[in-house]
């Protein structure tokens, strides 16, 4: 696979990887915690890459951030698939109410 990781100021890293369907690349900026350098950031990145999973190698990161990692799918295309979170809390709760 592959991932490219670009700095940015304010502990921001661009990470660049194949769409989702593998057509295209994306790019999706992500913001670390303040207590993750960048450094270590690529580093626990790398070990994901290697084998490690995604949750104890960048479990610091918002869910959408790793869902990006992993599939190249942005929070973008999983409201254009499967709805907005507002849509999906909306049709859990009608489904409950049956």
């Amino acid at each position: 696979m592959s991932i490219r990781t670009r700095r940015r100021p304010a502990n921001r890293m661009l990470i660049s990887r194949p769409g989702w369907m593998g057509t295209e690349t994306v790019v999706h900026e992500v913001q670390l915690p303040e207590d993750v350098s960048q450094e270590q950031f690529e580093a626990d990145l790398q070990a994901w890459l290697t084998g490690a999973l995604i949750q104890d190698s960048i479990g610091y990161l918002h869910p959408e951030d790793r869902e990006f990692i992993k599939t190249g799918a942005t929070p973008q295309v999983w409201s254009e698939i499967f709805g907005s979170e507002e849509e999906i809390w909306n049709a859990g709760a009608e489904a409950a109410s049956v």
